[in-house]
This record gives C-alpha cells, structure tokens and sequence, in this order.
C-alpha cells in the first residue's frame, strides 16, 4: 500500500511540472543583454546555430519550473543577441533556481568540417548567477576545424592482464576557460581544454586516425600501462600545412 501512495505521489509531483514559453517577450526597461558569436578557426563564422537561456527550479523527483527566456539562431556573422528583463526570483541568491544557457548539439554535429559535440562527448551548458538586471551575458563559442593526424601506436605486446597503450588528444574547445591553467599556456588558447576521444591499441601494431585541431596546438597524452607499471607522455603538435602527418610511438 505504502508502494502506490509513493508511486501516486511522485506522479503527482511530475503533472505539477510547468515550461512557459516567454521568448517572444519584448523588454523595455531594466533590461539585460544577452549577446555573442559561434566562431570556428580563424575567427570564421558559424550561423544557423541555435543557443537558448532559461530558468530552472526543481528536477530530478521535484516538481519542475522552467521558463524559457531566450531563443536565438547565430546570423551570417556568427552573432547573437537578444534583451530580456529577468523576474525578482531569477536575480535573487537566495531563492532557488539557475539560469542556463545552451547550445543546440544537433546543430553542430551535422557540420562534418569541425570537431563536433558528439566526438567529445560534451555538454554545452553554463549556469550563471547574476544579481542585477543591468547585466551583460557575453559568450563566444569556439569549435575548431577537423583535421586527421595518423599516429602508429607499435609492438603492443602486453605482459599483465591491464596492461595497456592507449591515446587521446587535447584541444581549445567550446567556452572560454574562465580559470586559464597551465594546459592553457601550453595550448596557446584562452578556451576550455578539451579531451577527444580515446584510442587504443588492440594489436602488435596499430595505425590510429586520430582527430585533431587544425591551425591550433593540440596535444597528445599517451597513456601506458606495461608490466602493471602506469605511466603518461604528453606530446605537443601545431597542426598546420607543416605539421608531421604521422607518429610513432613504441609501447
């Protein structure tokens, strides 16, 4: 019995949810900006991308509120702006709630000539927290152009059971580090360093088409377990018309 008094429940709770859809309100005072650019290498633009912001209350076995503020598709120029006038519970810290701001995936893993969402496995969303309306969100994104490097993982011959020699490259993606680290003065980038996906050796030899950053440094981390011994190696590469199109590495 106990069972299905929490199962009416926690339905309940799901047919409390409640999105409202205020995008096409037009704000005339106390208003707050909203503004960017979805920028692949060299700058060059990336239109037809759609970003949104909302507010958030609930989730997970909670009743949700969701307000949707902003909907925008990036012009010819890669720009995007809007303004917007924020509710007293949305500006206020102490009252539950985010405010979050998104970049449609789907847009962008059908461009086949950057390095897209889906290839590493990332969620494009940041919370904010701003306490006045006359506020200003700017926000570039940056998704750098698809470029192969074919690296040789060689004479894998493993010893232990977990024993491995696997890689994967790191790369400027996405949003603007807003904490720069060391990873960002080797990668010369002011965005957020970024894993690709992982590689891995399951022969002798092994050739790996690996994804990189083109006209951008990139590093590949090379991961090696031998004889139950772990150990990694990091190496840097500019992609460009100069760069090497092969490594080899020996396990």
């Amino acid at each position: 019995m106990k069972k299905i008094i929490c199962l009416l429940l926690i339905l309940n709770l799901y047919g409390c949810s409640k999105t409202e859809d205020e995008t096409s309100s037009v704000c005339t005072s106390d208003c707050t900006i909203l503004q960017g650019n979805v920028i692949t290498a060299n700058n060059e633009p990336l239109s037809n991308v759609n970003i949104t912001f909302e507010f958030k209350q609930g989730g997970g076995y909670l009743p949700t509120y969701t307000r949707l503020i902003s909907d925008l598709i990036s012009d010819e120029n890669g720009g995007f702006y809007d303004e917007f006038y924020l509710k007293d519970r949305e500006i206020d810290q102490s009252s539950p709630g985010n405010l979050i701001l998104r970049v449609n995936e789907n847009d962008l893993n059908l461009n086949e000539n950057i390095i897209t969402p889906d290839s590493v496995n990332i969620y494009l969303e940041r919370w904010f927290d701003i306490e006045n309306r006359d506020t200003i969100i700017e926000q570039t994104y940056y998704f750098p152009k698809k470029a192969h490097v074919v690296v040789n993982l060689n004479n894998f011959v493993p010893i232990e059971e977990n024993d491995r020699f696997e890689l994967q490259a790191i790369f400027p993606y996405g949003f603007e580090n807003p904490e720069p680290d060391e990873i960002n003065e080797i990668l010369e980038t002011i965005y957020v360093p970024t894993n690709g996906k992982l590689y891995k050796a399951t022969e002798i030899n092994n050739p790996l088409n690996v994804i990189v950053a083109e006209n951008e440094n990139n590093i590949i981390r090379v991961f090696k377990t031998k004889n139950g011994v772990f150990t990694t190696e990091d190496i840097v590469i500019n992609i460009n018309s100069n760069s090497p199109e092969e490594i080899t590495l020996d396990y």
